[in-house]
C-alpha cells in the first residue's frame, strides 16, 4: 500500500513554467535551479527549458505535439 500512497503525491520543484507569446508563436519556457535543493558546497546553477506549444492544446505544457526548442546556445 505504500507504493500507491507515493504515486499520489505531486513531485515538488522550484521551477516555473510560464507560456509566452512570441512573433505569433507560443513556448512554453522554464526557469529553474539545477540540484535542488542546494546545500552548503554544492554545485549549482539556473537552467532554462523553451518548448514550443502544442497548437492543438497550447495551454497544456505536456501535450503530445509540445517539442523541445533546440539549438539556441
Amino acid at each position: 500500500m505504500v507504493g500507491g500512497l507515493a504515486s499520489n503525491i505531486p513531485e515538488a520543484s522550484a521551477h516555473e513554467n510560464r507560456l509566452y507569446n512570441i512573433g505569433n508563436k507560443d513556448y512554453w519556457i522554464t526557469v529553474g535551479s539545477i540540484n535542488e535543493p542546494v546545500f552548503v558546497d554544492d554545485k549549482s546553477g539556473a537552467e532554462v527549458f523553451i518548448k514550443a506549444a502544442d497548437t492543438s492544446s497550447p495551454l497544456n505544457s505536456n501535450a503530445n505535439g509540445t517539442k523541445m526548442v533546440e539549438g539556441l546556445g
